[in-house]
């Protein structure tokens, strides 16, 4: 910035423009009524290799993308009067950048509009840090309704309960939603364990150990599921406890019961009836079939590929046995 342009920088514009000096990805530029840029600064500036005498005497449609000159042009005269706009653009030397451009009114001691400023920011880390925590929520909601587990966020001072989408699903809520823990109690904990239930979270208001109980909830559809809950307090420099969370889950339903009597199982896993009386299904991989032994007595066939898993070929019953093989 020159000796001329800073005698006609208005009063608080330094603190500003101090601002401007130490935040990393910050571009300051004034301009006056004939859209001349007369000042430029910002820690961004030197960090792109950039000097005040990059931008200064020239526009400030000519500086930027050819393609958002237009809307440029508007922007600024419309900070000369008295209005604000912000545009969302890309880098004009490097177009993998993204910065948001602030036009504002630059007034005078007296209160008059004398030109206007453009608060360049790249915004590009920015932006991807929120993509990528994004990605992590969604990653996370997918685990949790795989899983079905949900988790909340208790804030003891004004009894807010902030529930993710999957914990919503549990109790039959929309994704988003909030409550008081104290009514969302006596709506959704099944009435014999009301009482249980309560006991504990008085006990979260001073004591922030963990903690894990069981304890049935009715859901908006009226179904009656059993929840594991468990949570932790968090307590403040004082010492008390300000906030309670962790996950809960629903309880897993009963195992199913393996079949017993079942042989190798490359294909199917269910035993078909032997097209020839007195088969014994004990081989799934593809036939229902077991081959018999050349003395005629029963055994089960080695399951496998190649030579070693081919029986003989024993005739049985008019029969010649083929290959256990997947089909």
């Amino acid at each position: 910035m020159t000796t001329e342009a800073a005698s006609r920088t208005p009063a608080g514009e330094a603190g500003f423009r101090l601002l401007a000096e130490h935040l990393p990805n910050l571009i300051l530029l004034a301009f006056d009524a004939e859209l001349l840029i007369w000042a430029a600064t910002g820690a961004a500036l030197r960090a792109r290799g950039w000097t005040p005498g990059h931008f200064v005497g020239r526009t400030v449609p000519e500086v930027g993308r050819p393609a958002d000159a237009a809307i440029t042009d508007a922007y600024c005269r419309a900070a000369l009067r008295g209005e604000c706009r912000r545009l969302a653009t890309s880098g004009k030397t490097d177009p993998s950048r993204l910065w948001t451009h602030n036009y504002v009114p630059l007034p005078d001691e007296r209160g008059a509009v004398i030109g206007g400023m453009v608060i360049a920011r790249d915004v590009t880390d920015e932006r991807r840090a929120e993509r990528q925590l994004l990605a992590s929520r969604r990653q996370l909601a997918e685990a949790q309704r795989i899983a079905q587990i949900g988790s909340w966020e208790w804030d003891l001072a004004s009894d807010e309960l902030t529930i993710s989408d999957e914990m919503g699903r549990i109790i039959g809520l929309p994704p988003g939603s909030r409550l008081q823990m104290r009514p969302g109690v006596v709506q959704f904990v099944h009435p014999a364990d009301v009482e249980r239930v309560t006991a504990q979270l008085e006990r979260a208001h001073t004591d922030p150990t963990p903690f894990a109980f069981e304890h049935r909830i009715v859901g908006t559809d009226g179904t009656v599921r059993t929840v594991l809950v468990r949570g932790e307090g968090v307590v403040d420099e004082a010492g008390r406890v300000v906030r309670s969370s962790g996950p809960t889950r629903t309880s897993p339903p009963a195992a199913m019961p393996t079949p017993s009597g079942a042989g190798c199982s490359a294909g199917s896993t269910r035993p078909r009836r032997a097209r020839t009386a007195g088969w014994p299904p004990t081989c799934t991989t593809g036939t229902s079939r077991a081959w018999p032994r050349s003395d005629s007595s029963w055994s089960r066939p080695a399951c496998g590929w190649g030579a070693a898993a081919r029986p003989r070929s024993t005739s049985f019953s008019g029969r010649s046995p083929t290959t256990c093989r997947p089909r």
